[in-house]
């Protein structure tokens, strides 16, 4: 949540930003507490042949798309939460996944699913989800 983390990057940023990822970065893994909130258009990505893991709690997914907002996603490993509101992402908006992967919880509930759609989804590239 402080200086130089994911979250107050993207609170920083302006409209259409994107945020580049340190390529001295890959591998590394941010857990977040509770998801990150997407009001904005906006493009997060990690330089191609490099995965940065970004992993939810139990408590939430990792991102929240409102309606109305794109999130373009590129080169990123995303870990799911438990339960319906720890889904990797919930998308009430637009969302761009270009060589992303998605991994769910162990624990994620028979009837569930890594993202919980509303909204549009692109897919680009590979992209993969696993167990």
């Amino acid at each position: 949540n402080g200086w130089g983390s994911l979250r107050r990057a993207i609170a920083c940023s302006d409209i259409n930003d994107t945020l580049r990822i340190s390529p001295q970065l890959p591998g590394q893994t941010v857990v977040l507490n509770n998801a990150i909130v997407i009001d904005k258009n906006l493009n997060i990505l990690q330089s191609a042949g490099s995965m940065f893991k970004i992993e939810a709690t139990s408590t939430g997914p990792v991102f929240n798309i409102l309606s109305g907002n794109t999130l373009s996603l590129s080169n990123l490993e995303l870990y799911s939460g438990t339960g319906f509101s720890g889904r990797a992402i919930i998308n009430a908006g637009t969302l761009n996944l270009n060589n992303l992967k998605i991994y769910e919880h162990t624990s994620m509930p028979l009837n569930g699913s890594v993202i919980h759609n509303i909204g549009t989804i692109n897919f680009f590239e590979l992209n993969e989800i696993k167990k």
